[in-house]
């Protein structure tokens, strides 16, 4: 069985902002290979139009769990279309350390333009349980 040398590797994401921080800049360096950044899929919110259109009370929920920045940015945007009031009761649930700290800067933008309180803002991540 013949081992064929990586000389390449196609990384399904986008360049990030600082290479010399991913992970693949130092794999790059070590083992002399190219890293190609090229996005597979795009994520985009809903219109508020479809977003009534799935009949979605935002109000009726107590929590809300964001598994991405965009996620974030989607959420507040159809609130603010929908002049929707989120209470500060509301809970918020990311699915990541840098989610949360980008809802945190996003909450802090909100209360500077708004005076709205983010006291009770509380940042959750969700835990893996093992098996006993």
């Amino acid at each position: 069985m013949s081992v064929t040398k990586v000389s390449r590797i196609l990384v399904s994401q986008p360049q990030p902002a600082i290479p010399e921080k991913s992970p693949f800049f130092e794999l790059a360096r070590r083992q002399r290979i190219t890293v190609d950044y090229h996005p597979f899929i795009r994520v985009a919110g809903v219109s508020l139009k479809e977003f009534r259109q799935q009949r979605v009370e935002i109000l009726d929920h107590t929590a809300v769990i964001f598994t991405s920045r965009t996620t974030v940015d989607s959420f507040f945007r159809i609130c603010e279309e929908a002049r929707i009031t989120v209470p500060e009761t509301m809970k918020y649930i990311c699915q990541t350390e840098a989610v949360a700290l980008y809802l945190q800067e996003i909450k802090t933008i909100l209360h500077i333009l708004t005076g709205i309180s983010t006291a009770n803002v509380k940042f959750r991540l969700p835990t893996v349980r093992s098996p006993i």
